[in-house]
């Protein structure tokens, strides 16, 4: 009886759910992508390798020829730099009249004149027949001034009148002389008179014939005084020119001029 009634409850809930419309599922499709960021473009270049053959014909069918190199000269110097001023051998006996360096003019168009140097230091005179000797200690140096005394002189071409200016021949030594070195030379026989120059001039005197020739005998001994002397540059022909003012001891005032070789009296 159970059995039955189980039976009738199931074909009664079979029949009434096929009696409900049949509903057909609907599908939704949700798509997810990511964002990206914009793409970068790269760009790959592929040249090809040259052939031996072709790098040669790039090559210039001509090419430059190398540039010529001057010879450089060992023995030029700077006009600017005071040490560069030629100066004598330390043996004066390598000094001959003709030969003696002296200051070479080097062109400097724009260069600005140095300001004169003037300045009072202990030195000797040595007064000559023709001329004199200056012994200037601060510089160690003997200046020869030749031309003068009973020597002739000859009117420069820029004198302001016709009188003629005393005026000669200039050159400068260094002082080598030292106490193991004679002061004269016995086998010279002075005149009656006149003296042999002592100490560093009677060397450079001695080691010097031309020297010895232009200036002739010393009148009297060397004596010591206070030397006046004014380095200064004048502009010659686009160049500077090293000049000096020096005094002997009577005040009077003489113009030398390097380049030249020269000395002027100036009144």
């Amino acid at each position: 009886m159970k059995k039955f009634f189980l039976i009738c409850t199931i074909l009664i809930l079979v029949s009434a759910c096929n009696a409900l419309p049949q509903v057909r599922p609907t599908a939704i499709v949700i798509v997810v992508t990511p964002t990206l960021p914009p793409p970068t473009a790269i760009v790959i270049v592929v040249t090809a390798t040259p052939t031996l053959t072709q790098a040669a014909n790039l090559l210039p069918t001509n090419p430059p020829a190398p540039p010529t190199l001057l010879p450089i000269n060992p023995t030029a110097q700077p006009l600017n730099n005071p040490t560069a001023i030629a100066q004598p051998s330390n043996n004066p006996t390598a000094q001959p009249l003709a030969t003696l360096a002296r200051l070479t003019s080097t062109p400097i168009v724009s260069a600005p004149i140095p300001t004169p140097y003037n300045n009072n230091v202990p030195g000797y005179f040595g007064p000559h027949q023709n001329g004199f000797f200056i012994y200037i200690s601060d510089r160690k140096e003997i200046w020869a001034f030749m031309g003068s005394g009973s020597a002739p002189v000859v009117t420069p071409t820029k004198s302001p009148t016709s009188i003629p200016i005393p005026n000669g021949q200039w050159l400068k030594f260094p002082d080598t002389f030292t106490a193991s070195d004679p002061q004269t030379d016995p086998s010279i026989v002075e005149p009656t008179g006149l003296l042999q120059p002592k100490g560093g001039f009677g060397k450079v005197w001695r080691a010097n014939p031309n020297v010895r020739a232009a200036l002739g005998w010393a009148t009297d001994w060397e004596r010591p005084y206070i030397v006046n002397i004014t380095d200064f540059y004048t502009r010659l022909n686009n160049a500077l020119v090293l000049q000096h003012v020096v005094t002997t001891p009577d005040g009077t005032n003489y113009f030398v001029d390097e380049s030249k070789g020269t000395w002027e009296l100036r009144r």
